[in-house]
C-alpha cells in the first residue's frame, strides 16, 4: 500500500519521532512510503533513505495555508498515495481537506492534548477533524474530546518504547543523589517552574540532592534565572540536549515530570523502561495515568501542585525499598509498548482502508 505521511516538521519532538518510527516501520513491512514535510524546524529525525521527502516551501502571509494545501495537492497527484496519514494540528486540518478534494482516505493522528485548542480556530479545526475517514489517538482521554462519529472509526495506539541500547538500566547501587528531568523548556506545557518550586522544598529536606535538567528551549534562560532567585543555582544543573540521554539518566536516583499536558510522554516511558523510579503530574489527557499505576510502578500527583510533587519525590528518597519496587515494576512497559505490537496496530488499521 502506498502511504503519504504529512507532518509539521521532523525535529526532535515526540510526535515527529513517532511519525518516523511508523513511517520506517511501514516501509520495512513492504509498504511504499512518502513524506510531505511542512518544514518549520530543521530535520533531526532519522529516516530510511528509501523514503522520499517533499519539503513544503516556507510560505508566509495570509494565504500560506492555501499555498501549503496546493503544494500537498501536487505531491498527491505526482505520488498517487492510497491513503494519507497526518500528525499534529495543522497537518491534520490540511490533510482532511485534501482527502476530501482528491477522494483519498485520511487518518489524522492527534498527538497532544485537544483541550489546549479551545479558541475559535481550534474549534473550527476540530469540526473539520470530525470529517476525517479515521483517527489515531494516544489515550482514551484524547479520543473522548471528539464527536462520537469520529470516535467510532478511530483507534487508540500508544507510542512504542524505542531504546538505542537495551542494556541500559538504572544504577540502583552506584546512582548519584540526583533527580532527573527531561523535556524542552516550554513553560506553558512542561512547567519547569513547578519542578523548581518542588525541588526547593525537596532541597530543604534533603540538601544533598541535585536536580539535573536535560533539554533546551525558549524558556531555558528564564528558568536559569528562576533557579538563582530560589537560591538553587549550585544544586540545579542545566545539561542541554544529550545524545546519550538514557545513559545520563540511568545514573540518577529518581525521574520527575511536571507537565500540565502531554500525549503519551516519551521521556516518562523511556525512564520507566530503564527502571527509574518515576514521579509525574497527572497531565491531561491521561498519558501519564496510562503508564503509571499510582503507588505500584510510580507516583502521580495533581498538576501545578509543587508541594505534592515534592512530597512524592521525598517519599521515593526516604523509602528506598518502595522506590526500587516501583522502578523494577516500571520496566514492564518494555513489553507492554513493544515496537512490533505498536506497528501491528498501525498496519492493521491502515490496511482496513485498503479493503473498503
Amino acid at each position: 500500500m502506498k502511504i503519504l505521511f504529512n507532518v509539521l516538521c521532523l525535529s526532535y519532538g515526540g510526535a515527529e519521532k513517532n511519525l518516523c518510527i511508523v513511517a520506517n516501520g511501514m516501509l520495512e513491512r513492504g509498504h511504499e512510503v512518502v513524506i510531505c514535510n511542512m518544514n518549520h524546524i530543521p530535520t533531526v529525525q532519522k529516516l530510511d533513505e528509501r523514503i522520499k521527502v517533499y519539503d513544503i516551501p516556507k510560505y508566509t502571509g495570509k494565504t500560506k495555508r492555501l499555498k501549503q494545501l496546493g503544494f500537498m495537492k501536487k505531491v498527491c497527484k505526482a505520488e498517487k498515495p492510497q491513503i494519507i496519514v497526518s500528525f499534529l494540528f495543522m497537518p491534520n486540518f490540511l490533510s482532511t481537506i485534501l482527502g476530501k478534494m482528491l477522494r483519498i482516505p485520511v487518518i489524522i493522528s492527534e498527538r497532544a492534548d485537544p483541550n489546549q485548542h479551545s479558541d475559535k480556530v481550534g474549534r473550527f479545526v476540530y469540526r473539520v477533524y470530525a470529517t476525517a475517514d479515521g483517527a489515531v489517538f494516544q489515550t482514551e482521554g484524547a479520543k473522548a474530546c471528539f464527536p462520537e462519529k469520529l470516535q467510532k472509526k478511530s483507534r487508540v495506539i500508544p507510542n512504542p518504547v524505542i531504546l538505542k541500547d537495551e542494556s541500559i538500566f538504572a544504577d540502583y547501587v552506584g546512582c548519584r543523589r540526583s533527580i532527573a528531568y527531561s523535556g524542552r523548556f516550554e513553560l506553558k506545557q512542561k512547567r519547569q517552574d513547578v519542578a523548581l518550586d518542588a525541588f526547593k522544598i525537596i532541597h530543604e529536606r534533603h540538601p544533598e540532592y541535585v536536580l539535573d535538567f536535560y533539554g533546551d528551549g525558549p524558556d531555558e534562560p528564564a528558568m536559569k534565572e528562576y533557579a538563582k532567585a530560589l537560591g538553587l543555582e549550585d544544586s540545579v544543573n542545566f545539561n542541554g540536549v544529550s545524545s546519550e540521554l538514557l545513559k545520563a539518566e540511568a545514573s540518577s536516583e529518581i525521574f520527575m515530570m511536571s507537565s500540565d499536558y502531554e500525549g503519551i510522554p516519551n521521556v516518562l516511558l523511556e525512564a520507566m523502561s530503564i527502571g527509574l523510579p518515576c514521579v509525574s503530574t497527572d497531565c491531561s489527557p491521561g498519558g501519564a495515568r496510562m503508564l503509571i499505576e499510582n503507588g505500584e510502578n510510580g507516583l502521580i500527583v495533581p498538576c501545578g501542585q509543587a508541594e505534592a510533587l515534592a512530597d512524592a519525590v521525598c517519599r521515593m528518597i526516604e523509602d528506598r525499598d518502595f522506590a526500587l519496587s516501583c522502578g523494577r515494576k516500571a520496566t514492564a512497559v518494555r513489553e507492554r509498548f513493544a515496537l512490533d505490537k505498536i506497528l501491528d496496530s498501525w498496519e492493521n488499521y491502515i490496511l482496513e482502508f485498503n479493503k473498503r
